[in-house]
């Protein structure tokens, strides 16, 4: 690569990093944002190996001709910024921290709280809904790093009573969603979550896994459907390090590859209790101890109409469902949960 083809990169990159990097401090975390800043990062690697590459002789021979002292400088230099105990890179930590406590982005107001600690909250799950967030159902819970179901941290009201009103349609969910409908049949919608379902083990009456409205689950994991960002408090100290698992489905996202005209062989997902819709999104992360804050992961989807627990890591045909929610950090530990 050229001289003056490595040195536009390093400039242009330079300047990109620079410009998202002021726009992440002072404004929070945005997607698009971040992924320029990455993008831009790996562009500005680049353009500084090729002019090493192109420079490294000289450099070299300038430091050992007249600045043989700058280099063990420089080395104790970069040493020194590496440690996280420096005094000036902690005061600048933490005046980060304080300017950030007062960041617009970081409002309660702005997120709803599920407080479902059994004592002091030491695990906190931070959802910011996206653009296609419409009354999820979402579950979450927790595995060992063997992928065995341990215990259900939340599951929405619905699916955990197992019960959804029937007589919606595509054109008028969204006024019924609004309030509760008075009339109209109950169904159990056995495709909302099936792959926490089917992981927690526990068969129905009916021959299902989907909870049932005779054997509703208790009030301390359910809580009502979320109508848009909210943080979930929660307690676990049973391992050090445990999988954190999320599973959520909104209704009618109907696609090309999920619709009426999908599946004609399955009477479960044209029978209404189905909603007819792309199915839904797992996330995962892995929580340690050691680590205060990780990010979920989407690693796959359930079975368009729930009738098995697996797993499909395949996400090409998932199209609006990836908006439902825009990202989710998980907070472990002595935290300051807000």
């Amino acid at each position: 690569m050229s001289r003056p083809i490595v040195s536009v990169l390093v400039g242009a990159s330079f300047f990109a990093l620079a410009t998202s990097g002021l726009y992440a401090f002072f404004f929070g975390y945005h997607s698009i944002n971040i992924f320029l800043h990455v993008l831009f990062g790996w562009l500005f690697l680049g353009g500084v190996f090729f002019h090493l590459r192109h420079n490294l002789k000289s450099i070299f021979k300038y430091l050992k001709r007249k600045h043989t002292w700058a280099i063990p400088i420089l080395v104790l230099l970069v040493v020194a910024l590496a440690i996280t105990s420096f005094s000036p890179v902690m005061r600048a930590k933490s005046w980060y921290e304080s300017f950030k406590s007062k960041s617009p982005s970081e409002v309660p107001e702005e997120y709803a709280i599920y407080d479902l600690a059994s004592e002091d909250a030491n695990l906190e799950l931070e959802i910011l809904a996206g653009d296609h967030f419409w009354f999820p159902q979402i579950a979450v819970w927790i595995e060992d790093t063997a992928g065995n179901y341990l215990e259900t941290v939340l599951v929405t009201y619905s699916t955990s009573q197992g019960v959804f009103y029937g007589d919606r349609t595509k054109e008028n969910f969204k006024e019924l969603d609004k309030g509760i409908p008075e009339a109209g049949k109950r169904i159990i919608r056995v495709d909302a979550l099936p792959y926490w379902s089917h992981k927690r083990g526990v068969k129905y009456q009916d021959g299902l896994y989907a909870p049932h409205p005779e054997a509703p689950l208790p009030d301390g994991i359910s809580g009502a459907t979320p109508q848009g960002n909210f943080k979930l408090k929660a307690s676990y100290d049973s391992l050090n390090t445990f999988k954190v698992l999320m599973e959520v489905n909104v209704a009618f996202d109907d696609n090309e590859y999920f619709s009426e005209f999908d599946f004609p062989y399955d009477s479960l997902f044209h029978s209404g209790a189905g909603l007819l819709g792309q199915p839904s999104l797992i996330y995962e992360t892995t929580v340690e101890s050691s680590k205060k804050y990780t990010l979920m992961e989407t690693v796959g989807h359930g079975h368009h109409s729930g009738q098995t627990g697996e797993l499909y890591e395949d996400l090409s045909r998932i199209t609006t469902a990836k908006e439902i929610i825009e990202r989710v950090i998980v907070k472990y530990g002595l935290l300051q949960l807000n």
